[in-house]
């Protein structure tokens, strides 16, 4: 899933996903061939 899929599902938005992800709070997502972050469920 996109990063603006977790972020709706998650109820928060964009940037509160781009700040954990700066801050380690959450894993680095993998990236797509065209480097898109794509995250799985379990994130």
């Amino acid at each position: 899933m996109t990063r603006g899929e977790l972020a709706k599902e998650c109820g928060v938005n964009i940037e509160a996903l781009r700040y954990y992800e700066k801050r380690r709070l959450i894993d680095p997502p993998m990236r797509s061939e065209i480097g898109y972050r794509l995250y799985s469920k379990e994130d």
